[in-house]
């Protein structure tokens, strides 16, 4: 949990977790989630590039990422 998690990261691997965020994961390259659950996280990959994710949730909303 937490405001802003994990922006102006590179290479971040999250594996079987759940994440809470207002505007998280953003600003960020080269991100893998793998069997996430995003809880009420909005404005997620906000400016973020090379994502991969699995997503066992709905995602509440995103914002303008790259690719």
């Amino acid at each position: 949990m937490g405001e802003y998690l994990s922006w102006n990261s590179s290479n971040i691997l999250f594996r079987d977790c759940t994440i809470e965020s207002d505007q998280g994961l953003c600003y960020m390259d080269h991100v893998t989630l793998e069997n996430c659950i995003l809880n009420q996280t909005t404005l997620a990959f906000e400016k973020c590039s090379n994502i991969n994710a699995t997503i066992k949730s709905k995602i509440t909303s995103v914002k303008n990422p790259i690719s």
